[in-house]
């Protein structure tokens, strides 16, 4: 698979300019990591981030637009009856 001039594969391999290859130099040593936990630790970061931009969009999808419900006491009825497991059950009042 190739992206943005990346082969990505079982190994990674891409080109850095001297100076991105300075500051992995110095953040491996810096931090103790070897290039693949630097590398898994990167797409962990960015998958959180990702994950956290989904959840905010999904948030902001709801405030725009929010979800009108029928009062609790239509909506528990309706509830019961989706999932009612037979009607000798949903007229039990102990039931809802």
């Amino acid at each position: 698979m190739y992206s943005m001039g990346v082969r990505i594969g079982p190994r990674i391999e891409t080109r850095l300019d001297e100076s991105h290859r300075n500051q992995l130099s110095e953040i491996l040593e810096k931090r103790g990591w070897t290039i693949s936990a630097f590398v898994r630790q990167a797409i962990e970061a960015e998958q959180k981030q990702l994950d956290r931009e989904r959840f905010r969009e999904l948030l902001a999808s709801f405030e725009a637009d929010p979800l009108h419900l029928p009062p609790w006491d239509e909506l528990k009825r309706e509830l019961a009856e989706m999932h009612c497991p037979g009607p000798e059950f949903c007229q039990d009042p102990d039931y809802h």
